[in-house]
């Protein structure tokens, strides 16, 4: 049972028992080694191929199985997510596993306190043209965690963003009371096994 409705402001329904989600972030990209904000249609670089590589031999070797793989739609995601399948199952895609929208800061360089304004959750009014707001991103990763929840599947391999593992993290854990999300999120190639 999770009530984070006094926390974050979003009301997750009851969780069904034996749900459960592995979370994957995508290989490296050019965008994450130079600090800037992703856009949308960039790719994984050599080491995010590795990474993605490093990431199936770790979930194959633990024997970590899954009934549903299910990507974020952009690029370095299902790059990662058709290299980490070890199971060959069908990769779904849902467009709530997308990154948070950068808008007119796609290719922004990630200054630090553009960074920690950016992430922070006690800021999140604060207009930054037309970027996805940070109420919105949990919006959107709350239904589909719902979903999976409420699913067929009991083992869902959801590859995906650093800002949904932020979003994941704080629906399922809290926001810190600080409200700084910078490091909560998984690292490129990182996974993580929850009982939503």
């Amino acid at each position: 049972m999770l009530d984070m409705s006094s926390n974050v402001g979003i009301r997750i329904r009851e969780r069904s028992p034996m749900t459960h989600l592995i979370l994957a972030r995508h290989g490296r990209t050019a965008s994450n080694v130079a600090h800037v904000l992703n856009s949308p249609a960039e790719s994984i670089d050599e080491v995010g191929f590795a990474q993605a590589q490093t990431l199936r031999g770790r979930i194959e070797a633990a024997d970590v199985r899954y009934d549903r793989i299910v990507s974020s739609p952009l690029p370095r995601a299902r790059q990662t997510a058709a290299i980490a399948n070890w199971m060959g199952l069908p990769i779904d895609c849902d467009d709530r596993l997308r990154e948070r929208d950068p808008g007119d800061l796609a290719g922004v360089h990630l200054e630090p306190d553009l960074r920690a304004r950016y992430w922070n959750y006690a800021n999140r009014a604060e207009d930054f043209s037309d970027s996805e707001t940070i109420d919105a991103l949990f919006a959107r990763v709350a239904a589909f965690l719902d979903d999976v929840r409420h699913g067929r599947a009991r083992r869902v391999l959801a590859i995906t963003h650093s800002g949904v593992s932020i979003a994941v993290h704080c629906l399922l854990e809290g926001v810190p009371s600080d409200g700084d999300l910078r490091f909560l999120g998984l690292e490129n190639g990182d996974v993580w096994q929850l009982e939503p």
